[in-house]
């Protein structure tokens, strides 16, 4: 295994030539590497992606300790079966296709070729995917009108006035909750966005303009 990357995290900084300083094309220094490195480590991915990918490449650390084989870099066999074993047990075809992500992100990080990428994984996994996979089941958008419902059962009542501050504190935040609530499912009913995209907007991701709000998603 490679000694310098931990097995246990795919977060370890990329170790291709881009780091090395011999190869380092004219105007990048290393330090420049170094900024870059810490761009990727922290908003290569969302928070919740590299959480699962983490919990992959550790399953998959622990199989190649177990079985003899090289975790990084992987033999694009020693990965197809590791997937095919996954399938067998049980694992459902999104949770492989999330290990063999989790393992292709980790190479690329090391600065290794992606084994995922190597013939014997991918038909191994479009053959899983034949035998072992489900269409999936579309969720109905919600209406304008069920939109309409939800908001308005959503207390407190719109326009009911706000409560004096100083006079009930839990009544007080109980209806400012009540209104960012309201505003949650409004902007997302109009934007689409994912709930991690609601989550991470903040005031000054909203602006208002002619007509409405301009949204900045991050």
């Amino acid at each position: 295994m490679n000694d310098s990357v931990r097995p246990d995290s795919i977060d370890t900084a990329p170790k291709g030539p881009l780091v090395e300083p011999q190869a380092l094309p004219a105007g990048v220094t290393p330090e420049d590497v170094a900024d870059l490195s810490e761009l990727w480590k922290r908003h290569g991915m969302a928070d919740a992606t590299r959480k699962a990918y983490g919990i992959q490449w550790r399953g998959f650390v622990r199989w190649c300790r177990d079985h003899g084989a090289t975790a990084l870099p992987a033999d694009p066999a020693a990965v197809a079966k590791y997937l095919k074993q996954r399938a067998d047990n049980g694992a459902s075809v999104s949770t492989v296709n999330q290990a063999r992500c989790a393992i292709g992100k980790a190479h690329e990080h090391a600065g290794e070729d992606n084994p995922t990428k190597r013939r014997a994984v991918t038909k191994t996994v479009k053959a899983l995917r034949r035998r072992d996979g489900t269409r999936p089941e579309k969720k109905r958008a919600a209406t304008l009108e069920e939109v309409r419902q939800m908001v308005e059962a959503t207390p407190p009542a719109p326009g009911t006035p706000a409560p004096e501050p100083g006079a009930d504190r839990a009544k007080y935040a109980a209806h400012l909750r009540g209104i960012r609530n309201r505003a949650v499912l409004l902007v997302g009913f109009a934007t689409a966005c994912r709930r991690s995209e609601i989550a991470s907007m903040e005031l000054g991701h909203v602006s208002e303009v002619d007509g409405g709000l301009e949204i900045l998603i991050p």
